[in-house]
């Protein structure tokens, strides 16, 4: 398979040309976007920099990764679908009301595959907390608690990343990956309520970057669940931030640790039973990842995230991010 890049300003992009040439694909270049990630991927990949996608497309690209901007990325797929491409994007994949209905428009016109960037149902340790609740190791699964919080580096983000409408909101953007994992954690069971507020703690000079958004959500099989995603994650913290899921059953708990714990960077499962005494569960090795699943899904093949997935986990963090209340606490 050929596939070529359409916008490569957020670092993740290196993750999937990684995973695509690991994969047996052919890099066959990179749509200029005036970032040092361009120059970056040329030099170290030995593609060419191509000035619009069309030079991709005449190559024969069968796939293209979208990284640029969030408020780019529905215009890059919309490229891709009318050239019959399929599409791997960062998350988010849509900022907006105006992007979901494109999204949808898309995906009804059944032309392409189209993926997300969804890293985090990868882990090991996320492999080993659905198999327990899928055994009913805590009994019913009644509450779910997500947090994931992260390290902002201010100095280190481009000027986009700040502007609601080029970077989205910080529900649009980081509750991506907690709604993801409660749809696919609860099996998908259909959310039939939520609410959600976003708050401003820090960088009076950056007026409409909110730095925390916080949800709850309830399923129709009546599973509760509360997010927390945040850009307060403290500097000194020695990986990127610290996401931990509480799961609460009938017969117990689950914690995981999944990027790691705080004081012996392990990734952690820990089970609380009252049929054996509370212990850390064995993490299965990894296996694949997001860009894999999605070239299965392109091929026919048996996957784990699909295309109603990406969709609903968008329509869900936009309807989300529309009715949160904006709290200023700098005002």
């Amino acid at each position: 398979m050929k596939f070529g890049i359409i916008g490569s300003a957020h670092g993740h992009v290196f993750e999937f040309v990684e995973n695509m040439l690991d994969a047996g694909a052919e890099f066959c270049g990179v749509c200029e976007d005036g970032t040092e990630n361009t120059k970056k991927l040329c030099a170290r990949y030995g593609v060419p920099a191509v000035d619009e996608p069309e030079e991709l497309f005449a190559a024969g690209i069968e796939a293209a990764g979208c990284f640029g901007p969030c408020c780019e990325r529905i215009k890059a797929l919309e490229q891709c679908a009318a050239h019959g491409v399929h599409v791997m994007s960062d998350k988010p994949l849509v900022i907006d009301r105006a992007g979901l209905e494109r999204l949808e428009a898309v995906m009804a016109g059944g032309r392409i595959q189209i993926g997300m960037m969804l890293t985090v149902r990868f882990m090991p340790c996320i492999a080993a907390l659905k198999e327990l609740l899928d055994g009913g190791a805590i009994g019913s699964l009644v509450h779910m608690e997500m947090l994931n919080p992260h390290k902002l580096s201010p100095s280190r983000r481009p000027d986009w990343h700040f502007k609601r409408e080029e970077g989205g909101s910080v529900a649009a953007d980081l509750l991506t990956h907690s709604v993801d994992l409660f749809r696919w954690l609860t099996n998908r069971s259909p959310i039939e309520a939520m609410s959600a507020s976003v708050s401003k703690s820090i960088l009076p000079e950056k007026p409409d970057f909110f730095d925390l958004a916080a949800a709850q959500v309830r399923t129709e099989s009546k599973v509760t669940g509360y997010f927390r995603s945040d850009w307060l994650m403290a500097e000194g913290h020695w990986n990127w931030g610290d996401m931990r899921i509480f799961c609460v059953g009938t017969k117990g708990c689950i914690e995981v640790r999944a990027t790691g714990d705080p004081l012996t960077r392990r990734p952690e499962v820990i089970l609380y039973s009252p049929e054996a005494e509370t212990h850390a569960v064995p993490l299965p090795a990894q296996a694949g990842n997001a860009t894999c699943d999605f070239l299965d899904r392109i091929a026919g093949k048996p996957h784990c995230i699909t295309q109603e997935d990406v969709l609903l986990t968008c329509r869900t963090c936009v309807a989300l991010d529309g009715q949160a209340k904006q709290i200023r606490r700098m005002d």
